[in-house]
């Protein structure tokens, strides 16, 4: 019973894929079905020669452009346009069928509820989402969830297709990528295995990338196109006043270009943008900052974002300009998925007391329990920081400061509890009382103080008995 069911499940995932695959055919016309229109092969050999696969992107260059192809006359590109026109409607459509053409758009999450409600869904296809911020403000990390994100299914709020990534920075980590693809339950080879990645050093060689984007898109399921950073190279190729009408006339050409991969594949295009500092910003806008580009990379850009670090982790993402989406903030948290190796106990020594043994049992006991979610994964963060002692390390960056530092060191002095620790373990002290949950330590011997029998461990709920 159980396996007919799972053979039903996986068929009809069969044909949902069909469908998917069947939808994104009649998304471009294939350049070609213009021999089908009299069109000699060899001429459509050189239309594919120059970057030029399908009959929609054939349609997104002008007459000039596709006559400085080599082999083509001004008769021949007429005669070559007139056969795409016939193929591939780009005339005026009424407000219907735009609409409808609209459904086409796919929304991929961004792995963060807040920042999917604050962007209607997710990143989208047929448009170019722009993040800019300052240096580790999330803009890289939101790129490598994305590239996990869009593989997922389109009912899992997920692309179905492959991801393309240009890095101008070298800032992709593919060993990143394996524990995002872990959380969300997916095989981390398979998802990498689905990234292309391509690493430019000049703006030259970024721009020839984007030209040979489109045989790879044209053959396969492509769904998500990453520039990280968009202007970083043009920001090195030109220097000085002198150079920077030139810049900006090479970086519009690349923008359109990414608008037409977007628009003709159907794929989302995020790129990420660097800050400048504004010296007109006003004396009463702390740190003011704008994006890089200038008004070129800006009309370019459907959705642009601005990242800016928040307290700790958080990192807070507002919506700068956007067609459709009011101007609004989300908060995400940016980690690392929690392991078991982040909270780990080794014991120094044998010689511990009957109460040493009994915490460490417990501990691994609530550490082993996988009902446990996050809150309690941290609570259990805060029981490692009250309670190790001369006899357990622990290796683990997620402790929680608490209070009861402050007063280890007013009753220590200097370093407190801890350099008492570090103390006691350098001098290979073997003593079997550990330091109690909120007990203090006295001046004199670094000896413990103990005020009742009994003690209470408010977080794991009980009561244990002091040795």
């Amino acid at each position: 019973m159980i396996a007919t069911l799972k053979a039903e499940e996986q068929n009809q995932l069969q044909l949902v894929e069909r469908e998917e695959m069947d939808d994104e055919d009649d998304l471009f016309e294939a350049i070609d079905k213009l021999i089908n229109q009299g069109i000699n092969a060899g001429d459509v050999k050189k239309l594919q020669d120059a970057g030029i696969y399908t009959c929609n992107g054939l349609m997104m260059f002008t007459r000039k452009h596709l006559t400085g192809i080599k082999g083509l006359s001004e008769a021949k590109v007429d005669k070559i346009c007139e056969a795409a026109e016939k193929i591939v409607n780009y005339g005026y459509i009424t407000g219907s069928d735009a609409l409808l053409k609209r459904k086409s758009v796919i929304r991929i999450t961004t792995g963060s509820q807040a920042l999917d409600e604050l962007l209607g869904g997710g990143i989208e296809t047929s448009a170019i989402t722009e993040a800019f911020g300052e240096f580790r403000s999330g803009k890289t990390q939101l790129a490598h969830t994305l590239c996990v994100s869009t593989q997922l299914p389109t009912n899992m709020h997920g692309g179905n297709g492959k991801v393309a990534y240009i890095d101008t920075e070298g800032t992709f980590r593919p060993d990143r990528i394996v524990p995002i693809a872990e959380r969300f339950g997916m095989d981390p080879g398979a998802v990498l295995d689905n990234i292309v990645y391509a690493r430019a050093y000049t703006y030259e060689h970024q721009y020839n990338l984007l030209l040979g984007l489109a045989a790879k898109m044209s053959e396969e399921p492509f769904r998500l196109l990453i520039v990280d950073s968009v202007i970083a190279l043009f920001r090195v190729d030109f220097t000085g006043r002198g150079e920077l009408a030139e810049r900006q006339q090479k970086l519009a050409q690349m923008l359109s270009r990414l608008i037409k991969i977007a628009e003709e594949f159907n794929v989302a295009v995020y790129m990420t943008n660097q800050v400048i500092a504004d010296p007109g910003g006003g004396v009463f806008i702390s740190d003011p900052k704008k994006p890089a580009g200038g008004h070129v990379l800006a009309h370019a850009a459907t959705i642009r974002l601005m990242f800016r670090k928040g307290k700790g982790e958080q990192r807070v993402c507002k919506v700068f300009d956007a067609p459709n989406l009011p101007e609004a903030e989300a908060i995400s948290l940016i980690s690392i998925p929690f392991t078991r190796k982040q909270f780990t106990l080794r014991p120094q020594t044998t010689e511990a007391g009957p109460l040493l043994r009994s915490r460490l049992k417990l501990y691994h006991q609530f550490f082993n329990d996988d009902s446990k979610n996050i809150f309690d994964q941290l609570k259990f963060a805060r029981i490692l920081k009250w309670a190790h002692f001369a006899h357990t390390t622990l290796f683990t960056d997620a402790l929680i400061s608490s209070p009861g530092d402050r007063q280890g060191e007013r009753s220590v002095g200097g370093g407190g509890r801890r350099r008492v620790l570090r103390k006691r373990i350098s001098q290979g002290s073997k003593t079997s009382n550990p330091i109690p949950f909120g007990g203090q330590i006295s001046t004199v011997g670094a000896k413990e103080e103990k005020k009742s029998a009994f003690r209470r461990n408010p977080v794991l709920g009980i009561t244990e008995e002091m040795d």
